[in-house]
C-alpha cells in the first residue's frame, strides 16, 4: 500500500466547493487514489469504462465528470486515454528518505538516541557546583557571632 498526499484543507478548498459537489469530490479522491496505484504514478491507465466501473458512476457520467476535470486544469487526457493527474509530481514526489528501509533506519536511530537519553544520567557536577556556590555565599553574609 502506498501512501497518498492530500492537503487536510481540501474539505475547505474554495476551488472544490465551488465547482464540485460533494459526490464530484469523492470522484476526485478515488481518481487520485486510482493514479497512485498505477503503473506509473499519476497515470490511470485504463479505458473510461473500466474508470467509470472502479468509480461506481455510469460512463456518461464519468466522461462529463472527466470533462470537467479536465476544464478546470485537474487532468490532461492523452490520445491513448490515459488520465493523468496534473502537478501529480510536484504535489506526490517521492523523497528517497520516505522509502520503507530509510524510514526504518531514521526510527531506529531516533530510538537509539531516547534510549541513550534515558540511561545517561544527567551530570551531577552542575548541580552540585551550584548548591555549593550558594552556600558559599549564605556563609559569607554569616557575622562573626553566628558562625562561631
Amino acid at each position: 500500500m502506498n501512501w497518498l498526499r492530500l492537503h487536510d484543507d481540501f474539505i475547505n478548498d474554495p476551488k472544490m466547493r465551488r465547482y464540485f459537489s460533494k459526490e464530484e469530490r469523492y470522484v476526485w479522491i478515488a481518481l487520485l487514489c486510482m493514479a497512485n496505484k498505477g503503473k506509473v504514478r499519476g497515470v490511470v491507465s485504463h479505458s473510461d469504462d473500466e474508470i467509470a466501473y472502479a468509480l461506481e458512476m455510469e460512463d456518461d457520467e464519468w466522461l462529463t465528470l472527466a470533462a470537467k476535470f479536465q476544464q478546470r486544469g485537474m487532468i490532461d487526457r492523452t490520445e491513448s486515454g490515459d488520465v493523468h493527474i496534473s502537478n501529480w509530481s510536484a504535489r506526490q514526489y517521492e523523497k528517497p528518505s520516505d522509502t520503507p528501509e530509510e524510514t526504518r533506519i531514521r526510527k531506529q536511530n531516533q530510538r537509539d538516541r531516547e534510549r541513550d537519553a534515558k540511561q545517561t544520567p544527567p551530570p551531577h557536577n552542575s548541580v552540585t557546583q551550584g548548591h555549593a556556590g550558594s552556600r558559599a555565599i549564605i556563609a559569607s553574609h554569616a557575622t562573626e557571632a553566628e558562625t562561631e
